[in-house]
């Protein structure tokens, strides 16, 4: 058998010569763009690659930037971060813009591990060597926080894991509260939140798993952090109970924060179907003299860890309001309005909003705002149709 050995270019015939580019006189083509297909192009961008055309040219800022800046905006007024190096630069990127770093309001920060299958384990060492304080990411969102992103105060802390991510999950909220301390911005509100989307993977859980779910056992000393501090907000869902997770945290926060002021409690709950303990912890670590205004949404009125915290709080209050909040009898809210007649002397307001009685359809709505709101809360009644005096 022979064997021929030819050049490559015989079998495969001779190589094309390339064709030349071509450009339009003064601009190169893409320049030439319509501004319709400019924004086809813009939808799919990311908001780095957004800012990025503008370096490209003059021309290119005029035309692309115009159109991308309606995508940005509206995403602008509340970032949102996974503390990965990608979602730190994509901050950075807005920060050091001056168009766009005054306009972030928020920030949502999120964990990297959030789509984890529930029986996925997850090794918090490993993890963790990716997240220090040491790290030049972590510094550089301290810094963006602190010199360029100056409206940024409100933060958002989502809370969720499953009972394999219980060690990671509380060490990763302290990494959080340490990153506000140490950059020293001073948040004016902070919000412990459960996502909708998460529980509803974990409603079918066993009772076990919800009771399992994980608590931060030794919270930072941060009080140099709490120093604007004025809202606090938590978010508890009826299938995981923020309230107990952050219990120290929350706890320390109230007794600390020379500002504080507001507590906003939410138990997202859609049906009253059972009487739980969420505001357990918080009743038990009272009282807290600063506190002057209280929100409650979705809590059942008759609980008695309810009744404990406006009976412990209550001569500081100012204000209360309760949103779609609801008992089963109409004597359970008459008795709620005696107890704050006689512990609230400094109440001035007032307020019912979309509360009721369970298996009602009548919502009841009222305000009140000046004095003797005693008087008031002593004459109001309550009865399936709605409210009298």
């Amino acid at each position: 058998m022979e064997f021929c050995f030819l050049p490559v270019r015989k079998h495969f015939g001779p190589k094309k010569p390339k064709k030349p580019f071509v450009h339009a006189k003064g601009e190169a083509p893409f320049e030439k763009l319509l501004p319709e297909l400019w924004w086809e192009v813009v939808t799919y961008l990311p908001t780095n690659e957004m800012l990025a055309l503008r370096l490209i040219s003059k021309e290119m800022e005029r035309k692309i930037f115009t159109l991308a800046f309606k995508l940005i905006l509206p995403r602008l007024p509340t970032l949102h971060t996974k503390l990965t190096r990608s979602s730190i630069q994509k901050i950075h990127t807005i920060a050091s813009n001056p168009e766009l770093c005054h306009i972030p309001r928020a920030m949502r920060v999120v964990y990297p591990w959030r789509y984890l299958c529930p029986g996925e384990k997850l090794s918090a060492k490993s993890e963790f060597m990716q997240l220090s304080l040491k790290l030049p990411e972590i510094h550089t969102l301290m810094n963006d926080l602190k010199y360029s992103l100056t409206n940024c105060r409100s933060f958002e802390i989502c809370i969720e894991a499953t009972v394999t991510q219980i060690q990671a999950e509380s060490e990763y909220i302290n990494i959080l509260l340490q990153i506000l301390a140490e950059a020293d911005i001073n948040p004016e509100q902070l919000t412990f939140s459960v996502p909708p989307d998460r529980a509803k993977i974990l409603v079918g859980a066993s009772s076990s798993n919800a009771r399992s779910f994980f608590h931060i056992e030794e919270p930072c000393d941060m009080i140099r952090g709490w120093t604007n501090l004025h809202t606090l907000k938590i978010v508890d869902d009826e299938a995981i109970r923020c309230g107990e997770a952050v219990e120290p945290a929350v706890c320390q926060i109230l007794k600390e924060a020379p500002c504080l002021e507001r507590l906003i409690f939410s138990e997202s709950c859609k049906t009253p179907v059972r009487n739980r303990n969420s505001l357990s912890p918080l009743s038990k670590a009272g009282p807290f003299p600063r506190l002057k205004h209280l929100e409650l949404h979705s809590v059942a009125v008759h609980s008695v860890d309810l009744l404990r915290l406006l009976r412990v709080n209550g001569r500081y209050l100012v204000s209360v309001g309760f949103f779609d909040c609801w008992c089963h009898t109409p004597v359970r809210w008459e008795a709620l309005l005696w107890l704050m007649k006689a512990y609230m002397p400094r109440l001035n307001s007032f307020t019912l909003q979309q509360c009721g009685i369970d298996r009602s359809s009548r919502p009841y709505t009222y305000t009140y705002e000046g004095p003797d709101i005693g008087d008031i809360l002593g004459k109001l009644r309550f009865n399936l149709r709605g409210l009298y005096f």
